[in-house]
């Protein structure tokens, strides 16, 4: 297992101390002074640890915040491979129009 990062540990401690607390993306750039989408890469990669840092967000409520509640992870979870299956999906179609088109 790889250590965190300098800017994983910012975020790491700062979600530690108050679980729970929602923290919208601009309070994680003015609290640990990272660029939005240093942040953003951090959160994803401290989802990824073993074991995962369970920061979570759902659609339509600002903030990202950390929870021990195992059936909001497994949420998230879905939630994130469905989201990528649409993306791989869109993609998909997309190359076979321009196949068709070149054709």
């Amino acid at each position: 297992m790889k250590p965190f990062t300098e800017n994983e540990l910012k975020l790491k401690h700062l979600f530690e101390m108050f679980p729970g607390w929602r923290y919208t993306r601009e309070q994680l750039c003015e609290f640990t002074g990272m660029s939005d989408r240093q942040n953003r890469d951090s959160i994803n990669s401290l989802r990824r640890h073993n074991p995962p840092v369970m920061i979570i967000s759902y659609p339509g409520k600002a903030g990202y915040y950390l929870t021990e509640n195992e059936e909001e992870w497994d949420f998230q979870c879905k939630r994130q491979v469905r989201r990528l299956a649409r993306g791989c999906f869109r993609r998909l179609k997309t190359y076979h129009r321009q196949l068709r088109f070149v054709s």
